[in-house]
C-alpha cells in the first residue's frame, strides 16, 4: 500500500502559512521614529532613534525639535533609553515634560550619560525633545523604546 505525500505537504504548508501570519502580526506594527522636526503619536513596540536611525550616526549641524505623544487621552509616554552617545558638551539632547519647549525641563544630556527611563508627568502625556549638534564630528546617537502607560488613580 502506497501512502500519498499530498496530505503531509498540505499540513506543512498550512502550518508555515499560520506561522507567517502570526509573525507578521507580531512584528509588523512597530514603527521606528528618527529624530526630526514634528509631532508624532507613538506607543509600544515603537523605537526612537537619532537621525541616523538604528545603525547610523546622527549628522553635524542638526537642530531638531520633536514631540512624542501617546495615542489615547490619559496615557503617558515612557522613553527607555537603551543606548546614548553624543559628543560631550557639544551635541546636546534636551528633554521637556510636555508638548512644547515651554513645559518643564527634565534635563540636557550629552556624552554617554543619557536620560535613562523617563515617564511623562504632564497632562498631555507628551515629551518634547530638542537635539542640536555642532559642525564637526558625531557619534552613534541613541536608541529608546517608546511605551505608554495609564497612571494610577489617586
Amino acid at each position: 500500500m502506497r501512502r500519498s505525500l499530498v496530505p503531509t505537504i498540505f499540513v506543512l504548508t498550512k502550518r508555515m502559512l499560520q506561522f507567517a501570519v502570526f509573525f507578521g502580526l507580531v512584528f509588523s506594527y512597530a514603527q521606528d521614529l528618527n529624530m526630526q522636526n514634528g509631532t508624532f503619536t507613538r506607543c509600544a513596540p515603537d523605537q526612537f532613534f537619532d537621525s541616523g536611525g538604528e545603525f547610523g550616526n546622527y549628522s553635524s549641524n542638526e537642530d531638531f525639535t520633536i514631540t512624542i505623544c501617546p495615542p489615547n487621552p490619559g496615557e503617558r509616554i515612557i522613553l527607555d533609553f537603551t543606548r546614548f552617545s553624543t559628543q560631550l558638551g557639544d551635541d546636546v539632547m534636551t528633554v521637556y515634560d510636555g508638548s512644547s519647549t515651554a513645559d518643564p525641563l527634565i534635563g540636557g544630556f550629552s556624552g554617554t550619560i543619557g536620560p535613562g527611563r523617563i515617564v511623562a508627568t504632564s497632562t498631555s502625556g507628551c515629551f518634547t525633545i530638542t537635539f542640536r549638534s555642532n559642525g564637526f564630528g558625531n557619534t552613534l546617537g541613541w536608541a529608546a523604546n517608546i511605551e505608554c502607560v495609564v497612571p494610577c488613580q489617586t
